[in-house]
């Protein structure tokens, strides 16, 4: 049969126009969700924005103690009847297929926020461009989880023995400052000077518990160097380095109980 010039273009037009056909219909099937992960021990953090902000959940479901690293550390206990919507809302498909969604192409703001949920094999990421696609089941963590950036949460930690006495010194310019803040098992934040009693504060409930986690677990140890910061010692342990200013991701532990230390009393 022969084809002529036009009949072949309008039969090759008709071919790239069926293949775009199916690569737009391929396109719009929902993608597959990501595999399960049993519900277990998880992290959520927050970061972005014009100031870089570093911002973290930490929840263990076995003992239901969540632990909060901002520049308000608190900790405490979640309910039972909590975890077991958390853990159902992670381990759902509709969770998992909306996770495994490609990100976001939009225009990103330079204000941009990404949250990233960390969960055994499971990572899941949301950020916030200048026009974010709906997110519903990630709208449904993000509201059960609320209360616990805040500090608010729903029962206080299990007895546990007091955390040992903890010393926040000052550091500029490589150098003490020689003003420090003594925190004691009880929650007294004492501020001094070399010669002086500058000022006595006591942390709150939230805070005090948020301290009993960060000094009576693993610490971890900063891996640069700060000029300006504080030296952090707990207990009879000898100081692992200087940490910054600010919460990062850079041993935010360390930054939590200095940031404690900070909002107790004038430092």
């Amino acid at each position: 049969m022969m084809i002529t010039r036009r009949g072949f273009h309008r039969r090759a037009g008709l071919l790239i126009a069926a293949l775009g056909t199916t690569a737009a219909g391929c396109a719009l099937l929902p993608p597959e969700p990501l595999p399960l992960t049993p519900f277990g021990a998880f992290t959520v953090t927050v970061t972005g924005g014009v100031a870089g902000i570093f911002r973290q959940l930490r929840v263990t479901p076995d003992d239901g103690i969540g632990l909060v690293l901002t520049d308000s550390p608190a900790a405490g206990r979640i309910g039972r009847q909590t975890l077991d919507r958390i853990g159902t809302l992670l381990e759902s498909e509709a969770f998992r297929r909306e996770a495994a969604r490609p990100r976001p192409d939009e225009m990103r703001c330079s204000d941009t926020f990404v949250a990233t949920l960390r969960m055994g094999a499971l990572t899941a990421r949301r950020e916030d461009p200048c026009a974010p696609s709906p997110a519903p089941e990630w709208d449904k963590l993000t509201a059960l989880l609320q209360p616990f950036w805040e500090g608010n949460f729903e029962e206080p930690l299990p007895e546990a023995p007091a955390p040992p006495p903890i010393l926040v010194q000052e550091i500029a310019s490589g150098r003490p400052t020689g003003r420090r803040v003594e925190l004691g098992p009880t929650g007294q934040a004492t501020l001094r000077t070399a010669d002086r009693v500058l000022q006595t504060r006591r942390l709150e409930a939230p805070q005090l518990e948020a301290l009993t986690v960060l000094a009576t677990g693993p610490l971890c140890r900063p891996s640069r160097t700060f000029d300006d910061g504080f030296l952090i010692r707990i207990g009879d342990q000898q100081p692992v380095g200087p940490v910054g200013n600010r919460i990062g991701s850079d041993c935010p532990e360390l930054g939590a109980i200095a940031q404690l230390a900070r909002t107790a009393v004038d430092l």
